[in-house]
């Protein structure tokens, strides 16, 4: 008897590679090629090479043709586990003396379009390429003696904070913003608790309270934080903004915490970016 057994789990193994089971059926992307594999069609499912990364399904045999198989790799060998005993359990109960059909006539196949080149995935790979070659050409002639490029590296390698720095300017800026809104067009309206958390955070942990209010519209919000604990408060909330609010009237400290936030990642981005543009000056020899 054939089962219907969807998995939550999906598979994604190397070169755009994919598993899933669906309502009974195996959906397997392999080459450029998605193929729906009905469970019956599957005699038996393995996991084999290091660790147990690959995926093996093997296909019912029929009387002359060898069995089918395909096999998928994937870089977590419990993702790989998970899968398999997903599909395993759907694999319907077959009798000895039940004669065995080809499974690979019960096979459906369609090429996969090829998908559009994501130049927002590509950009920084190839950003992150050229710097690794720029910072590889420094250090190798600094290893022949070069004190000029043993200097250029250096810059180069400050300059590379200006990734991490730049998210911090952006988390300031947010901050900021979110303060200034509540403090121009923030309304006041009042809480109660629904309920209290403990959030691990390194060795200790973090209480967090949730309150639930009522907006001016009559729509009902949730804010969620560290701050609070009485079973009500007064919310702050800017009605522009979801996810904007606060408890209690005082903006004043997150205008300043975000205001400084914003300032210090902002001065170092910009010194580690002219650090950067040093180091190719210098490397040039115009510095």
């Amino acid at each position: 008897m054939a089962s219907n057994m969807s998995s939550p789990v999906i598979l994604r193994g190397r070169a755009r590679s994919a598993a899933r089971l669906e309502a009974g059926v195996l959906v397997l992307e392999l080459e450029g090629v998605r193929r729906r594999i009905p469970v019956a069609a599957i005699e038996r499912v393995e996991t084999v090479g290091s660790r147990g990364r690959r995926l093996v399904v093997v296909l019912t045999g029929g009387e002359t043709a060898g069995p089918t198989t395909w096999t998928l790799t994937c870089r977590s060998a419990h993702a790989v586990h998970a899968f398999a005993e997903g599909l395993r359990r759907a694999l319907p109960v077959r009798d000895d003396t039940e004669p065995q059909t080809d499974g690979a006539q019960l096979v459906s196949e369609e090429r996969m379009p090829r998908p559009d080149l994501d130049w927002r995935r590509l950009a920084p790979r190839i950003a992150g390429a050229l710097y690794g070659l720029v910072l590889a050409c420094m250090a190798i002639a600094a290893a022949f003696g070069s004190d000029r490029m043993f200097l250029g590296a250096l810059c180069w390698l400050f300059g590379s904070l200006a990734v991490p720095v730049r998210h911090g300017v952006r988390a300031g800026w947010e901050l900021w913003r979110e303060a200034w809104g509540l403090r121009c067009r923030g309304i006041l309206v009042e809480g109660t608790l629904v309920g209290r958390y403990s959030v691990p955070s390194g060795e200790s942990s973090i209480l967090q309270f949730e309150y639930e209010f009522t907006d001016a519209q009559g729509a009902v919000r949730r804010h969620k934080g560290a701050d609070g604990g009485p079973d009500r408060v007064e919310i702050l909330y800017d009605p522009l903004a979801d996810d904007a609010s606060t408890v209690g009237r005082g903006t004043i400290a997150m205008l300043v915490f975000g205001a400084f936030v914003l300032l210090v990642c902002l001065a170092l981005f910009t010194a580690a970016v002219v650090s950067g543009l040093a180091a190719l000056f210098i490397a040039l020899g115009v510095l």
